[in-house]
């Protein structure tokens, strides 16, 4: 059954906790936002420099995001796994998955990526160094190994969704007293890469 467990106020994203069999990483601070490829060493390692990002694989994903008392994680596992540490696991109610898509249609049948509306090119890996698109700028780069769409098709991330039951305080107009009510609410993780045709 899945479970979601938390660890707060740490004082740095433990190394260990991006070693939990994550298969890519989505990492944002001030500058940039990335797409990380924890099939590689040395880019799941850049992960911990960020404040806030997301790991994920099949079966489980990992959300830490810096306050001022430290990194906030939180580990969804679809195989009853807790976070190692926590002390809080919850069972959740897995519902349906969908999909989101991702920027950039395909071209053809190349790795290059075209997104009208920005405007600005995404590969799916295979950057070359210092290489620039149109508008000078560096193409947004997706894993080497991510699908590749069709042509005019989009990258998609399959997306699974969850339930769980909240506490939270309610007041009725039968009494003024304030009580405790449980009330669904909606989750989800990113579990991995697909395209507008299903293509993984």
């Amino acid at each position: 059954m899945p479970v979601i467990s938390s660890i707060q106020n740490l004082p740095q994203l433990p190394e260990q906790m991006l070693n939990l069999g994550f298969d890519c990483g989505i990492v944002e601070r001030a500058d940039r936002i990335a797409f990380l490829d924890f099939h590689d060493p040395k880019q799941a390692l850049q992960a911990g420099a960020y404040a806030r990002g997301v790991a994920f694989s099949g079966s489980c994903e990992l959300r830490w995001f810096q306050r001022a008392s430290g990194f906030h994680l939180v580990y969804i596992d679809d195989h009853d796994e807790p976070l190692p540490g926590s002390t809080n696991p919850t069972k959740l109610e897995k519902l349906q998955a969908s999909r989101h898509y991702l920027w950039g249609k395909g071209v053809g049948s190349s790795r290059i990526l075209r997104e009208d509306r920005i405007p600005r090119l995404f590969r799916l890996g295979g950057l070359a160094e210092g290489e620039m698109d149109d508008y000078e700028r560096q193409p947004f780069e997706y894993p080497e190994w991510a699908p590749v769409p069709g042509d005019l098709q989009r990258l998609a991330l399959r997306i699974q969704w969850y339930q769980l039951e909240i506490a939270s305080p309610a007041i009725s107009l039968d009494s003024p007293e304030l009580r405790m009510e449980k009330r669904p609410t909606r989750l989800f993780r990113c579990v991995g890469f697909t395209t507008e045709d299903g293509n993984e």
